[in-house]
């Protein structure tokens, strides 16, 4: 009995603390990175496939990569602050790392559109 309450105090030691500091955001912008990438595989699956609605599916995995940004940067600059002192750097930095390339690759995206428009192509 007594072994088995010490690994429950050890382990809540071990996790406890950095569990309540770090807060939600960096385990906000690594769910949301790995959804954007999910939802950017969706998009390009239903594309491929003629299953309707891959515009949409691209738009929420922009959103979903948007989100993963703005969580991961307020996470770090959370961490840099001191306000939360352990754990999550790692996770606010896969969030960016997921992140910005979803954000990233609709730019060109939003040019050509621009560009037909301009041009008169399209509209």
């Amino acid at each position: 009995m007594a072994v088995g309450a010490r690994a429950a105090a050890e382990r809540q030691a071990m996790n406890g603390p950095e569990l309540e500091q770090v807060g939600p955001s960096p385990l906000v912008a690594a769910a949301a990175g790995m959804g954007a990438w999910s939802l950017a595989a969706l998009a390009a699956y239903a594309l491929r496939a003629a299953l309707p609605l891959p515009a949409l599916y691209a738009c929420l995995a922009w959103g979903s990569g948007l989100l993963a940004v703005v969580a991961g940067h307020r996470a770090r600059a959370a961490i840099r602050s001191g306000r939360a002192r352990s754990g999550g750097g790692g996770l606010a930095r896969i969030g960016l790392w997921l992140g910005y390339p979803v954000v990233l690759a609709v730019l060109p995206l939003i040019g050509l559109v621009v560009f037909f428009v301009c041009c008169g192509v399209v509209g």
